[in-house]
């Protein structure tokens, strides 16, 4: 498995492909059996939320460079937005547990959903009161050195390119995670996410999607990684990829995420940067 490939793109693996199968403490050896050099680490319990957890990792990394950690956003996330200053002040709480974690990890970007979509009717969306409440959370991550990656999801507020765009005028320190499965999801073409959020782009989480809408192995799902690869290209998008598989789509087992950085590792390594069309139907 390789690091840098000839566009000098840092390719690695989320621990959140992992989840169900190791604990995160553990992943770590399997970065440094297959030579992973980067990773996004997921916590996925509160309880990963302390310094002494973050020291417990610390001690596994090794020479693993954590690019940047994701937290469970359904926790707390929505609530950093809270009209009641009570439930904001026990959301930035938790927040601020999850940046000293970062913090120690030597991260540099915290991965953020968001609100999301509870209710089936129209959201028309506050830019400037969000911007108000995403600049107040960037201001903490910078006290820690670190900057809010927010991540698209086809059920939450940044469910369009349009929508970051909109956000990002206002939010000078904001960036973008791109999910790629999560664009085809929600009915819209990942390549129009990368070119609208260009340099904002800080990671970019692949995985793929079935016909029936499902995630699946980046191998076996619809997605056109070769165009999405010839835009990354094209654009001179630099920011880390990261396999972000779920392992309930494992067949055999951590082969698969092999397999699977090694294929698309090999499509990014020969990819011109020429767009081609990608149509989702």
């Amino acid at each position: 498995m390789r690091y840098k490939n000839t566009h000098g793109i840092p390719f690695g693996v989320s621990t959140a492909s992992f989840f169900g199968i190791c604990n995160n403490e553990d992943c770590f050896d399997f970065y440094k059996q297959n030579k992973v050099e980067i990773a996004e680490v997921f916590l996925s319990s509160t309880c990963e939320y302390t310094i002494e957890f973050a020291q417990l990792l610390n001690s596994r990394k090794g020479d693993v460079v954590v690019h940047s950690v994701h937290s469970r956003g359904m926790q707390y996330e929505g609530e950093l937005l809270n009209v009641s200053k009570r439930v904001r002040d026990d959301a930035f709480e938790l927040l601020h547990n999850v940046c000293k974690t970062a913090q120690v990890l030597g991260a540099k970007f915290v991965t953020f959903h968001g609100p999301l979509k509870l209710k089936r009717h129209s959201y028309i969306h506050n830019y400037s009161k969000l911007a108000s409440g995403i600049n107040e959370v960037c201001e903490v991550l910078s006290k820690y050195g670190l900057r809010l990656s927010y991540e698209n999801i086809h059920y939450g507020y940044f469910d369009t390119p349009e929508y970051f765009e909109r956000l990002s005028t206002l939010c000078p320190d904001l960036y973008a995670t791109i999910d790629i499965k999560q664009a085809i999801q929600g009915g819209k073409d990942p390549i129009e996410f990368l070119k609208q959020c260009g340099d904002r782009i800080s990671t970019i989480h692949l995985c793929d999607v079935g016909l029936d809408n499902i995630p699946c192995l980046p191998i076996d799902g619809t997605a056109k990684w070769d165009a999405i690869f010839n835009c990354i290209v094209q654009k001179g998008i630099k920011a880390p990829i990261m396999l972000e598989l779920y392992s309930k789509d494992y067949i055999n087992g951590v082969k698969d995420i092999v397999d699977c950085y090694n294929i698309l590792a090999s499509k990014l390594d020969s990819s011109s940067g020429n767009i081609v069309d990608f149509k989702i139907n």
